[in-house]
């Protein structure tokens, strides 16, 4: 029971001298935290909510790496890194043949000859017409076999 006591005393000189509300942001402002734009971690990845890493993959069919790029910081979304580091040579590829098989595991719309699912709804209560619910399906069964890829690249 004492020690309930003691614990009780402690926060209650604690909270006194703390600052209150208006103090902190204002001591928050003076220290340009919470500054709109600023970077606050290169590495923290929103979309993962931890740090971590962006890296790009190529794979055969069967799931076997071919190429692995460079790790770019999380925060970079995957489209802007696909675009970087191996979209260009993936258009270059798909423009040599109309047989070379390219299918970014991505749900974002890329432009050009490399095939991605549309990920937008569109809008009221409609529902994406049967053409790209049919594309978006395909590409969705093909999407396996990249992901076989990063299982390969992540379990070894």
């Amino acid at each position: 029971m004492l020690a309930w006591f003691r614990k009780r005393e402690a926060v209650q000189v604690l909270a006194e001298q703390a600052p209150d509300l208006h103090e902190a942001l204002e001591q928050a402002k003076a220290d340009g935290l919470g500054v709109k734009g600023d970077q606050i971690d290169l590495w923290y990845s929103g979309k993962a909510h931890e740090h971590g890493g962006n890296v790009q993959a190529l794979s055969a069919p069967n799931g076997t790496p071919l190429w692995v790029s460079d790790v770019m910081p999380g925060s970079v979304h995957d489209l802007t890194a696909a675009r970087a580091q191996v979209l260009g040579a993936l258009y270059w590829a798909a423009s040599l043949t109309s047989t070379y098989p390219a299918w970014p595991t991505t749900a974002t719309t890329a432009p050009g000859s490399v095939c991605t699912p549309r990920s937008n709804q569109p809008t009221g209560n409609r529902v994406l017409d049967v053409d790209t619910r049919t594309r978006n399906a395909l590409l969705g069964g093909l999407r396996c076999l990249g992901e076989r890829g990063y299982a390969v690249l992540t379990g070894r």
